[in-house]
């Protein structure tokens, strides 16, 4: 009973993070542009470049989604669906950066 309120309460702040990313992403794919930053450095990326950006961050959300079905499920075809869509999202974001500075 204990380690299902635990779960319950992780995933939903799990949910609650993805939220708020997905939020964030569809705000930057409804200005047409990409912000990547931290503390102290800013990088708006804008154009061609910034959808592939904006779709990789998609794509991450959505392999986490596929990775929480197969912690469930346990189901192979989930794990391979999320690996290869993660290796995906990476490559698509390091495109997004790399058309940027070229």
């Amino acid at each position: 009973m204990r380690k299902t309120i635990i779960y319950g309460v992780g995933l939903i702040i799990v949910f609650a993070l993805v939220g708020f990313l997905l939020f964030l992403t569809f705000q930057n794919i409804f200005s047409g542009q990409a912000i990547l930053g931290d503390e102290n450095a800013l990088l708006t990326i804008n154009g061609y470049p910034a959808v592939l950006i904006n779709l990789s961050i998609f794509g991450a959300v959505i392999s986490l989604m596929i990775y929480l079905v197969y912690l469930f499920n346990r189901r192979n075809i989930f794990h391979k669906v999320y690996s290869c869509l993660g290796m995906l999202s990476g490559v698509l974001l390091f495109l997004g950066v790399v058309l940027n500075a070229t």
